[in-house]
């Protein structure tokens, strides 16, 4: 049973490890697909292309307004091969550092193992009393989030909601962002 579960656990590092690893990636190949659209595309394309793919989303007035407006298309429109040259340097610059990256992450994973290990064992030497105050607490928490997920469905468009709600300041982003 033990090599089982350590064979387990090698395998849930390994998949953490390599998600981590990629997601950089991943988010490097997306900006360079957001670019290619945004200069391939006019600004009246986009927002027509936005309204058709998202119609219970933010207006596009609203868009066009806060997040995605005329003179921030222009700037991409002006400086694209700097920011397809800086996505391209940055992605080299990972790919030279892929080594260090990935036995950096296997250190994490490593240590995260341990303090897993060490909550573990703290939370079986709890008396029942602090185990009933330590669900009751978590309970609590999941209820608050479920009734907000509920309140506040999901709608398609989470980066602008997410970007009007982060300036109400770091406080209010960190401890209630909920899907408006």
């Amino acid at each position: 049973m033990k090599k089982r579960y350590s064979s387990v656990v090698a395998a849930v590092k390994l998949i953490c490890c390599m998600l981590f690893f990629f997601l950089p990636l991943l988010w490097l190949l997306l900006s360079a697909a957001v670019l290619y659209f945004i200069v391939t595309h006019s600004y009246q394309d986009i927002l027509d292309w936005y309204s058709q793919h998202w119609p219970d989303g933010y207006p596009v007035s609203r868009v066009s307004g806060d997040s995605f407006t005329l003179a921030w298309y222009q700037k991409i429109q002006a400086c694209w091969p700097l920011i397809a040259i800086g996505l391209l340097l940055i992605t080299g610059s990972y790919a030279w550092q892929a080594r260090r990256i990935w036995s950096g992450l296997a250190l994490l994973m490593r240590e995260l193992g341990r303090i897993f290990r060490k909550m573990r064992q703290v939370y079986r030497e709890m008396t029942r009393k602090y185990k009933v105050v330590f669900w009751g607490l978590f309970g609590v928490i999941a209820v608050y989030r479920i009734y907000f997920y509920l309140a506040f469905p999901l709608i398609p468009d989470e980066i602008c909601s997410y970007l009007f709600f982060s300036r109400q300041g770091w406080l209010m982003t960190t401890t209630n962002y909920h899907h408006q």
